[in-house]
C-alpha cells in the first residue's frame, strides 16, 4: 500500500506476491490454507489488470506442493508429486 502510489507516479514498478499451487489446485483437508492462497492469486490477478495501464507489473509466485508438515496426512490424488523443501529453497 505504501509503495504502489510511488510506482504509479513513476509509471514503473513490479509487485511480487507469494501464494502456492494451492491457489489454483485445492488440496483436500486444507480449506483455510487453500482459501487464503486463492485470495492471493485473485488479488494479484485483479491488481495486475488494474495497474497495467500505469506501467506497474504484478506477479504471483506459486511454489508446488512441498513435503512439509503442512501437507502430511493429505492426499493429492497422485496427480501432482510433492517436491522436497531443498528443491524450493
Amino acid at each position: 500500500q505504501l509503495a504502489l502510489p510511488d510506482m504509479v507516479k513513476r509509471r514503473s514498478g513490479h509487485i511480487i506476491n507469494i501464494a502456492s499451487l494451492s491457489g489454483l489446485i485445492p488440496l483436500p483437508g486444507q480449506v483455510v490454507y487453500v482459501g487464503a492462497k486463492y485470495a492471493v492469486v485473485g488479488l494479484s490477478t485483479a491488481l495486475a489488470d488494474e495497474m497495467a495501464p500505469h506501467g506497474v507489473n504484478v506477479s504471483v509466485i506459486m511454489p508446488p506442493f512441498t513435503n512439509t508438515e503442512l501437507i502430511s496426512g493429505t492426499k493429492s490424488g497422485g496427480a501432482i508429486k510433492p517436491v522436497e523443501p531443498e528443491d524450493i529453497a
